[in-house]
């Protein structure tokens, strides 16, 4: 039909062919300049649009109307789901504040419930392995939420603003504050960047059965909550690292844990740039049973220290600066972006 676009659904070009008339013409441009800006409009805008498909097999199986953040799968044994069967389920997170809870493939279209209860947006999602019914979220908040998801309930909010608090006031005491003071004058909300679990640590507490470790978005410190086999989510420590912590990584058998660092800026901050001599991008921690808390790993560390890591990018970004440090911290941190503002809340 003329006038009309030619769609294809069997993997063609999909291709429109109604052109586009601009508003203004000859008779109502005079100078040499917008004539020929509106020459080069006729030329731009008439070409056929061309959408080429994806070029594999798919099928649209789950979609949310908000940005989607984060996403865990996760099976229940027979023993464990109300249906006396293996079932697997889509856990997701957005911007909106919700927690979606969908059947596995190829049902990812049922949802089963949501789990309610944040204020702001949700960036982090995580199932303990040996607790597979539950589910510890965070994000814009200054609390976590743990719940059980398969009913889409809250079972306790953890607070998580008292120990960055305290985080604070311990790094305005420490050398690195005394030397470049970025807190000061600085009030930030909390956007948790990772959470991450850990089981089968020797405690002397029997009922404690792993560690939730959780990092926020431009500070230099893990935060350690225990799990219990009640269920239970209680804050046991805050451990101050060499740099704004990005991402973590479990090892279960040595009961550690190691971590990347960003060496790029300062402490505390997401977009001051460190000028001061190279730091190191990777750390490891390791549990103390005598002493029943985490510590550094000596070993790890010297086996780090040996690792060719020394400047990184850093030489390269201090240079150059400008548009390469604005990309850089729009890289490593955005999660503040995610938080509304004005009319849109």
């Amino acid at each position: 039909t003329p006038g009309t676009g030619n769609t294809s659904i069997n993997g063609d070009l999909e291709t429109s062919h109604k052109p586009f008339v601009p508003a203004a013409s000859t008779l109502t441009v005079h100078t040499r300049r917008n004539q020929q800006a509106l020459k080069n409009q006729h030329k731009a805008t008439n070409q056929p649009k061309t959408k080429r498909p994806l070029e594999f097999d798919h099928q649209l199986l789950l979609g949310h109307v908000s940005l989607l953040t984060d996403l865990a799968y996760v099976t229940l044994s027979a023993s464990g789901s109300s249906q006396g069967m293996d079932r697997s389920y889509i856990l997701t997170s957005d911007r909106d504040e919700h927690i979606r809870v969908s059947r596995g493939l190829l049902q990812a279209h049922v949802i089963e419930c949501y789990c309610l209860g944040h204020t702001e947006f949700v960036s982090k999602l995580c199932i303990p392995r040996w607790q597979p019914q539950l589910l510890v979220s965070g994000g814009g908040d200054d609390y976590l939420l743990l719940w059980d998801w398969v009913s889409g309930t809250a079972r306790l909010r953890v607070d998580l603003k008292g120990p960055v608090e305290e985080f604070r006031e311990s790094y305005k005491s420490s050398s690195s504050y005394a030397q470049n003071p970025v807190l000061e004058g600085r009030v930030e909300k909390i956007a948790v960047s990772g959470i991450w679990s850990m089981g089968h640590l020797e405690t002397t507490a029997e009922n404690i059965q792993g560690e939730i470790i959780v990092a926020c978005e431009g500070m230099p410190a893990l935060f350690f909550y225990s799990l219990d086999s009640d269920g239970s989510l209680a804050f046991r420590q805050c451990l101050l690292v060499a740099g704004n912590v990005l991402d973590v990584v479990v090892i279960e058998g040595r009961s550690t844990i190691m971590y990347s660092m960003d060496n790029i800026h300062e402490k505390c901050s997401t977009n001051i740039l460190d000028k001061g001599p190279p730091r190191p991008s990777l750390g490891a921690v390791t549990f103390s049973v005598s002493a029943q808390s985490w510590d550094k790993e000596v070993n790890i560390e010297g086996i780090i220290a040996s690792m060719d890591q020394e400047t990184l990018a850093q030489d390269e970004v201090l240079q150059e600066g400008g548009s390469k440090a604005t990309a850089l911290s729009e890289l490593l941190y955005g999660l503040e972006n995610l938080r509304k503002r004005g009319q849109e809340e």
